[in-house]
């Protein structure tokens, strides 16, 4: 019996890879993965992988949050000022 015919064939990417396709740094990668967001497979202490279809559902349009939802919480740098008012540093 082959082996590899009793499992799907699931692409795999290294976190270079999917920081590229996501356009973020392998550390942000890492962070989704920890927060539950990419599908990781551990290969030992300090390898991972990421599954390509984990991927493309982060960042499909049917992603309730949309493509944007990758950014960390956005900041609102007007604090307690109005929007017409510049930002300035107290």
């Amino acid at each position: 019996m082959d082996p590899a015919g009793s499992q799907p064939h699931r692409m795999v990417l290294r976190p270079g890879e999917v920081a590229e396709i996501l356009r973020v740094t392998p550390r942000h990668v890492r962070r989704l993965a920890v927060a539950g967001r990419l599908e990781r497979i551990r290969l030992g202490a300090r390898t991972s992988r990421y599954t390509a279809t984990s991927v493309a559902a982060l960042i499909s349009p049917s992603n309730e949050n949309g493509p944007a939802s990758l950014a960390g919480p956005s900041h609102n740098l007007t604090d307690e000022r109005g929007p017409d008012e510049a930002y300035r540093p107290r």
